[in-house]
């Protein structure tokens, strides 16, 4: 019988996850969960509004700034592949590429 071979070692597969699953438990998970967490509070910089102002105003410039540069990938891509589709129907409508 072809196949039998590999159910085998599916169902091993299956047995071998299920009993990862059952060794871990939620203490262990949360202990994990514990050693990366730190309880101390971040600190930040003090600064002043007018400070707070300038930074937020740099932050949405190159924002902008992004989106336009992605938007102007966007808009060539697009282009290229119009382009490539009109190229393309002129040469199958005059038969140098049959299809």
């Amino acid at each position: 019988m072809g196949g039998s071979g590999s159910m085998g070692a599916a169902n091993i597969s299956l047995k071998n996850n299920r009993a990862q699953l059952n060794r871990k438990t939620f203490k262990d998970l949360k202990s994990l969960y514990k050693t990366s967490y730190s309880k101390e509070k971040t600190k930040f910089k003090e600064v002043s509004k007018e400070e707070l102002l300038v930074i937020k105003k740099q932050i949405q410039e190159k924002a902008l700034a992004d989106r336009k540069k992605a938007n102007r990938r966007t808009a060539i891509v697009f282009g290229l592949l119009i382009i490539g589709i009109i190229i393309f129907t002129f040469l199958v409508n005059e038969g140098i590429i049959k299809l």
